[in-house]
């Protein structure tokens, strides 16, 4: 990880120290976080009770959400920095900057947070996970010309942003492939998704950066590249990008882009954990069976043969 994020990233975990010591007052659930280890998900359920709990706590009820509610949004901007980097760090800050509510007012009157402001704003640091992609898809494209990449991105504005940063690639030509428009938000239409497929499948460009809604339920052609710009802590969602590659026996590979010291990590070994109980239960419920059945029972494995897997490149 860079130096200039480390120290930024540093001063959003003293601002969300500070929201979780105030949060401590309201509710006991806070007791035990602390910055060096917290997922937006505990405060959202934080969030989510005490939103429960307005109509008969009602008063104080109202200050502790505002508090809980700025710690989502510095985790936010904290994962923004550290996992999809400063340019994604930027336009989150810049979102918060016109946001009109009582948590971001509370987050800009910080003074710690006018700093990390400034600091990422004029940021011109290295991009490490950007010049890892684009090394990769260089390499790639070099000893597999006729190769398809699909890209899996959390965030529309990160996909936006690695479209215009790897279209100058020679060789490469990138189209973006993400949901219907949600609330203000851009989006795509269902035929707007279809005719993208098509072209991805006639070849008229190469590589396809997509959100979620590439993991599962969509005709994707088979490619010979999926690279996850950040890992996902689902197994679940791990083995459905994972099969976007290397199908009928063909080869592929799969990347998985990891920034040390971010959530990356914990995300990343969450989903290899995971599918690792999963094939236990698996073995386990085979066993069962066949105890019952009295005869051994063959479970088909999917022919991955020819597919590589780098689990990582960390920067």
């Amino acid at each position: 990880m860079p130096d200039d994020v480390k120290r930024a990233a540093r001063k959003i975990d003293y601002m969300l120290d500070e929201c979780l010591s105030e949060l401590k007052k309201y509710t006991k659930q806070a007791s035990n976080l602390s910055s060096k280890k917290l997922g937006k998900k505990v405060l959202i359920e934080i969030q989510q009770r005490m939103q429960k709990n307005l109509k008969s706590r009602g008063g104080t009820m109202y200050t502790a959400i505002s508090v809980v509610s700025a710690a989502i949004k510095l985790a936010h901007l904290k994962d923004m920095l550290t996992s999809q980097g400063v340019e994604a760090a930027k336009k989150y800050i810049e979102k918060l900057e016109l946001d009109k509510s009582k948590s971001a007012a509370k987050i800009r009157s910080n003074k710690m947070y006018r700093q990390v402001r400034k600091e990422i704003l004029i940021s011109a640091g290295k991009k490490p996970k950007l010049e890892v992609l684009k090394n990769t898809l260089i390499k790639h494209f070099e000893s597999n010309p006729d190769g398809r990449v699909m890209i899996f991105a959390e965030y529309r504005d990160t996909i936006d942003f690695l479209i215009s940063e790897i279209s100058g690639i020679e060789g490469v030509k990138a189209k973006k492939f993400i949901g219907q428009a949600k609330g203000s938000g851009n989006g795509m239409s269902q035929e707007e998704q279809k005719k993208t497929l098509e072209d991805f499948r006639d070849g008229k460009f190469n590589v396809l950066v997509s959100t979620s809604i590439g993991e599962e339920g969509i005709d994707i052609p088979s490619t010979t590249l999926v690279l996850f710009y950040e890992p996902v802590p689902s197994a679940i969602r791990y083995i459905q990008r994972r099969g976007r590659t290397a199908r009928d026996g063909m080869p592929g590979d799969v990347i998985i882009l990891i920034m040390r010291g971010s959530r990356d990590e914990a995300y990343y070994w969450s989903s290899i954990n995971k599918e690792k109980k999963m094939h236990r239960q698996i073995y386990k419920l085979k066993k069962e069976l066949e105890a019952h059945a009295g005869k051994k029972i063959v479970i088909k494995k999917v022919d991955k043969k020819g597919q590589t897997k780098l689990d990582s490149f960390v920067a």
